[in-house]
């Protein structure tokens, strides 16, 4: 599994550094509020888990931008304040590009039940958001927004709790006017479920009662289900479309597309004994994994994770993180990559400190691949389409606790083989940290495009990159540890910003190539 990291244009190779932090493992950076009291409750990825986009609520209220080469630690690229009443905040990215969304709902007149839901878009470029919409009406229900892939679809949802409707906009990256605008009616209590697929064509929504599969470019239902149970955050769909699952009290059900194309069929249904709920639920992209967690309600300090492999029918994973002491520890959020090998499970965490809240597991093995132990409660996890970064968004105490104060955090999964790190800014200058045989002349490769199929070489590896565009460098030679190091000088100019260039290391002896590549788009 290649990683992706990120920057842009002609550049100058300057010397080596000396390395004064571990940048190619574990965690990389924190954005912390610095004593502001703001709390990091929703968090995504985009450009290739290069970028890390949030917004902040309740007394605080802005959007903020972060590189994922950022050093610790991190600071904004930039921030866009919001009305003090925002609240409810969540947020997208797309995968491919450099397109960011949110949702947040204004509160007028202090009163939760007349709110204004306000959908943004924004590009790394500019604070400014590109343009904003605003539903027609008040609501007291809760809204949600997703964007395609490609970031050429951007579907919005607000829940009107009186009409028990569930009003849609959708919109293209250009645009703050709706290219179509409709409703589910029917729709009660609240959006319980919401998953919109790769290309943007599909959408899922759960209310309390009813599923629905609706077809974006018709806008046209495609399948709908009655619910007998539906817990908040417990439903998922494969970017495909060709899977969903959702679960309740000790039971989660795995539907699949049919054969014939038309309609799903429940194909597996996990039943789970005791005091246990289904509260989170992620399918995979290309729907082969399912990963779900049961909440254990008869203390509230017991979670259980597990992991099913959709093929053969088969749990492959089973992990229970138990903890002690009377605050809850639940889980928070799960979110899956897109070949469902991986994934990362957010906790509350409990009062002794025995759990830890970050956690992240491949989907054949129960003992988790690594564990962080934060200071408080995990809100919102997300995880890059390769599995190569998770991004966390948290509160500095536990969520039982009255207390303000958070962070906004990111990871490598696993060790990287090659590492950027610094701002990618026109003229500002960044640095490659490569892994390799121990003293080997070393080649730093770069273009402005990648290959749209990687070209092996056998045991020498994978090239990611575009031969026939593609760039060579001189590097100093690795050390006794294989490492070598040094600092590449982007180039200056507004006009880079929203360029991307791709870089990959080369190493002579023995001749290997990085398994991983570094995508890099300058920032403003």
């Amino acid at each position: 599994m290649a990683r992706v990291l990120a920057i842009v244009s002609t550049c100058v190779l300057a010397a080596a550094l000396t390395r004064t932090t571990d940048a190619q493992t574990g965690a990389l950076w924190v954005r912390s509020d610095n004593g502001a009291g703001w709390i990091g409750k929703c968090v995504s990825l985009g450009a290739q888990g290069t970028q890390v986009f949030t917004e902040i609520e309740f007394g605080q209220d802005h959007a903020e931008l972060l590189s994922g080469f950022d050093t610790n630690p991190a600071l904004p690229v930039w921030q866009n304040m919001l009305p003090i009443e925002g609240a409810n905040s969540t947020v997208d990215s797309a995968e491919n590009v450099d397109i960011h969304v949110s949702a947040h709902q204004i509160v007028l007149n202090n009163n939760n039940s007349t709110k204004h839901t306000v959908i943004s878009k924004y590009t790394s470029a500019s604070s400014t958001p590109s343009w904003t919409y605003t539903f027609p009406g008040t609501t007291g229900g809760n809204a949600r927004v997703s964007i395609s892939d490609n970031g050429q679809r951007i579907v919005a949802g607000s829940f009107d709790n009186m009409a028990n409707t569930l009003n849609l906009a959708v919109f293209s990256p250009s645009s703050g006017t709706p290219m179509w605008s409709g409703n589910l009616t029917n729709f009660a209590m609240a959006i319980r479920g919401w998953s919109l697929s790769s290309d943007g064509a599909l959408l899922y929504v759960a209310s309390a009662s009813m599923l629905t599969i609706f077809d974006l470019n018709t806008h046209a239902n495609v399948a709908q289900y009655v619910l007998t149970s539906s817990v908040d955050g417990c439903h998922s769909m494969s970017g495909d479309g060709r899977v969903f699952a959702y679960g309740g009290f000790n039971f989660v059900d795995v539907w699949e597309k049919n054969a014939t194309g038309s309609g799903y069929t429940k194909t597996y249904t996990r039943n789970l004994a005791g005091s246990y709920v289904c509260t989170h639920v992620a399918v995979s992209g290309n729907g082969a994994s399912v990963a779900w967690s049961f909440n254990g309600f008869d203390t509230n300090n017991h979670v259980r994770v597990e992991c099913l492999d959709v093929a053969s029918k088969q749990i492959r994973m089973t992990d229970e993180a138990v903890g002690s002491g009377t605050l809850q520890n639940v889980c928070s959020d799960i979110a899956i990559c897109r070949d469902g090998t991986r994934f990362v499970v957010g906790l509350w965490g409990d009062e002794a400190g025995l759990c830890p809240e970050v956690r992240m597991y491949r989907s054949n093995q129960n003992v988790p691949v690594a564990l962080y132990n934060l200071p408080g409660s995990v809100y919102d996890v997300d995880i890059s389409a390769d599995g190569e970064h998770v991004a966390v968004a948290s509160k500095a105490v536990h969520a039982n606790l009255y207390a303000g104060g958070g962070s906004i955090r990111y990871y490598a999964f696993e060790p990287q083989d090659i590492r950027c790190s610094g701002i990618p800014a026109p003229g500002s200058t960044v640095e490659f940290a490569m892994q390799g045989p121990h003293s080997s002349q070393a080649r730093l490769l770069w273009a402005p495009s990648q290959a749209a199929t990687p070209t092996s070489f056998g045991n020498v590896g994978l090239l990611y990159l575009n031969r026939l565009q593609m760039h060579t460098v001189a590097v100093p030679a690795t050390d006794a540890t294989g490492e070598t190091m040094a600092q590449y000088t982007l180039p200056a100019g507004a006009g880079q910003i929203g360029s991307t260039l791709y870089f990959q290391g080369y190493f002579t002896a023995p001749r290997r190539l990085t398994q991983d590549f570094v995508r890099v788009t300058i920032l403003p």
